[in-house]
């Protein structure tokens, strides 16, 4: 990789101080006294476009009425992140859907074959599924649809789901919202797959997964005669942890492997928690570096689908004003150093 000029610069600024600094320390005549004159109408570069991106949960739906609120308080965000849990949507015992399911009934919490999943977290709401995507749909420019949930159980073999099950009950729901909501522009395939609380998959498991994704993507695309600004574009693994570069390189691994000649990967996207500032600022170095190095796009998009410069265990209004504060600068500097993040 490498190093770029502000680095070089950096380097050169700090060996100056230490230089400046002995010279003091050994009772140079150096003048300590340092004077500025700063003309406050010129500016060395405009400001970065800082990322325009909001998250949101499921498992604690929002009120509708944060859309509106939140477009006012902070402007249009660009892309809004929402989720659509299949097996709210789909039930296995009746094999039916209910695409505007109320939000967090916990209908399995009795059947012991079922993973749980993030059932646990999840509240229930007064909220209906189509409010949720219609509050945020209309106070943002695209949607990215996070599509998870039954994975495991079919690894597991304890439910009557099947692969292609899995992939139709996919399509039938991207068919179904992408027709009422039109915005919706990305969709990542499960959430965080090595985590016991979601898929708990490997990675050559979760690649079975985003395979059926790509597929369904497609065929929903080309049966609803979409494309350019109106096609659906599908990505992966969305990762964390640790290690969460090196899944996303067995995660690119496994794509160039992929025999499919349609096989389709528009972006990537990963999570940060509690990283440091400078690393999330240089990632575009990482993603570029393992996209070339399985002969791909190294300008595809890359998105951090969720970020917290602090992941603390529990909440207080302290913890939250921390997070706020730091996010200020990961994003400054991402947007200046990584600005295809």
């Amino acid at each position: 990789m490498k190093v770029s000029t502000c680095v070089k610069r950096a380097v050169l600024v700090k060996c100056l101080l230490i230089l400046f600094t002995t010279s003091i320390a050994f009772g140079s005549s150096i003048d300590s006294t340092i004077v500025r004159n700063v003309d406050v109408t010129k500016e060395t570069r405009p400001f970065p476009k800082l990322v325009s991106h909001f998250n949101t949960s499921l498992q604690k739906a929002p009120a509708p009425v944060l859309g509106e609120l939140a477009r006012k308080e902070f402007g249009k965000p660009a892309i809004i992140r929402r989720w659509l849990n299949l097996d709210e949507m789909w039930d296995y015992r009746t094999r039916k859907y209910n695409y505007n399911f109320k939000i967090g009934v916990d209908k399995y919490k009795d059947i012991k074959e079922k993973h749980r999943e993030t059932w646990n977290w999840q509240v229930e709401s007064e909220v209906h599924f189509y409010d949720y995507l219609s509050a945020f749909s209309s106070n943002a420019d695209e949607i990215m649809l996070t599509i998870r949930r039954y994975e495991r159980d079919i690894l597991d073999g304890k439910l009557p789901v099947t692969m292609a099950d899995w992939k139709a009950i996919f399509k039938a729901g991207l068919k179904h919202y992408k027709d009422k909501f039109p915005n919706i522009r990305y969709v990542e395939v499960g959430n965080e797959y090595a985590l016991k609380s979601f898929m708990h998959a490997t990675a050559d498991e979760y690649y079975q997964f985003y395979k059926l994704g790509y597929e369904a993507v497609n065929e929903v695309n080309e049966e609803l005669g979409l494309s350019d600004k109106e096609k659906i574009l599908v990505g992966g693994p969305i990762t964390t942890g640790n290690d969460f570069f090196k899944k996303v390189d067995t995660f690119v691994r496994n794509f160039k492997n992929d025999d499919n000649p349609k096989k389709t990967l528009d972006f990537i996207s990963w999570h940060e928690y509690t990283k440091p500032v400078i690393g999330t600022a240089y990632r575009e170095y990482e993603g570029r570096a393992v996209l070339r190095k399985y002969g791909l796009d190294e300008n595809m998009p890359m998105f951090v689908s969720e970020h917290n410069p602090f992941h603390y265990d529990k909440d207080s209004d302290e913890r939250h004003f921390s997070n706020a504060a730091t996010l200020v600068k990961t994003l400054y500097y991402t947007s200046l150093y990584s600005p295809n993040v």
